[in-house]
């Protein structure tokens, strides 16, 4: 009985779900937009600035769905504010063939402060997650 409990099984079936995450650590480089979709759902967007090598920033934008994280975005978070974010990635490709583009779609599933969203010394208080 215990060699059939400690057996490890092992599945030659295709993976059932496929998963693209995106992780960064950076400041949130806009004001916060709160905006509603056709069919009145909320959402919030932002901009991400994630600073590299030699001074050069990339800029990410996120969007928020779920009403919980909108509301803690918008009490607890703001331009500025220096922050871990998990969000679901997708690229969506558009435009004839010669002028292709495509575009990372950021979808955010977790955020965290990472300090207090302030440079040193402001003062500011944290909330450490939303």
């Amino acid at each position: 009985m215990l060699s059939q409990i400690a057996k490890r099984t092992f599945s030659s079936s295709a993976a059932r779900a496929n998963v693209a995450r995106f992780t960064a650590i950076g400041r949130i480089g806009t004001d916060l937009e709160v905006s509603q979709s056709a069919s009145g759902r909320p959402y919030l967007r932002y901009a991400l600035a994630v600073n590299g090598p030699k001074e050069h920033t990339s800029w990410y934008n996120v969007v928020v769905f779920d009403e919980h994280a909108i509301d803690s975005l918008t009490n607890y978070y703001q331009k500025g504010s220096h922050v871990y974010v998990e969000a679901d990635a997708s690229i969506n490709t558009y435009g004839e063939e010669e002028n292709r583009r495509s575009t990372l779609n950021l979808v955010q599933r977790d955020i965290r402060k990472v300090g207090s969203g302030r440079r040193p010394g402001a003062g500011e208080a944290t909330e450490e997650s939303a």
